[in-house]
Order: structure tokens, then C-alpha cells, then sequence
């Protein structure tokens, strides 16, 4: 909680990609993952992203028919606050999975990678 205060009861960020940025980086040390992550100089059509990389700009999108399946993740289950109650809910957030799964976080990630992506790596 004391990490991810500062994003809820501060505005010190100008822009959302610095807030976005600076949360994606307390969460990926929160669960001590290290990605390769690199920023484009501008804007890239879709056409020009070069074939072998992969563009996750459309994986999430606020309209759901803009939204394209990840083909190499497969949604695991996990504990949530109201299974009692409710039906498991896929596709909240990596903050639903991180305080809900805890140190598991990066386990339940790992098993949702699908079997011919493991292979790869």
C-alpha cells in the first residue's frame, strides 16, 4: 500500500505517460520483473512496426471491438476479493492480480503464457 499511495493521493505527474511510466515501474520492481521496455522517438503507423516486434497497442483498449486477443497469454484464474460471490472477472489489472496474488503474482503470470511461447524463450 505504501508504494502505491503516492499514485492515488498526489497529482505531481503533467502528463499520464509519466504517471503511467512511474507506476509501471513500482509494479515491475513490486514483482521484481525486469523487461526489456524501450520507447519509440515518434509515432509509429501499425504498418511500419517492424514484423518481428510485437505491438500490444491494441491488446487493451477502452472499445472492446478495438481489442485484439493476445495469442501467446492465456487467462489463469486466480483468488479474488469476492469468488463467494461473484464469478471469477478476467482482464482487471495487474493491481487486481498483485493484491490479491501477492508473491504469486509473477507465478500466475508465468503460467498464462501459453506452452509454445515458453519454448521460445
Amino acid at each position: 500500500a505504501d508504494d502505491l499511495a503516492p499514485f492515488y493521493h498526489t497529482r505531481k505527474w503533467k502528463y499520464l505517460i509519466d504517471f503511467n511510466t512511474e507506476i509501471q515501474d513500482v509494479i515491475l520492481d513490486l514483482i521484481k520483473i525486469e523487461p526489456g521496455i524501450a520507447f519509440t522517438e515518434s509515432y509509429l503507423k501499425a504498418e511500419d512496426v517492424a514484423e518481428d516486434t510485437k505491438d500490444f497497442r491494441y491488446t487493451i483498449h477502452p472499445k472492446l471491438h478495438k481489442q485484439e486477443a493476445d495469442e501467446d497469454f492465456e487467462i489463469i484464474p486466480y483468488s479474488q476479493v469476492f469468488q463467494d460471490k461473484a464469478p471469477f472477472c478476467p482482464n482487471l489489472s495487474i493491481l487486481d492480480l498483485l493484491l490479491n496474488e501477492g508473491p504469486e503474482t509473477v507465478s500466475v503470470l508465468k503460467a498464462s503464457i501459453k506452452q509454445a511461447v515458453k519454448g521460445e524463450q
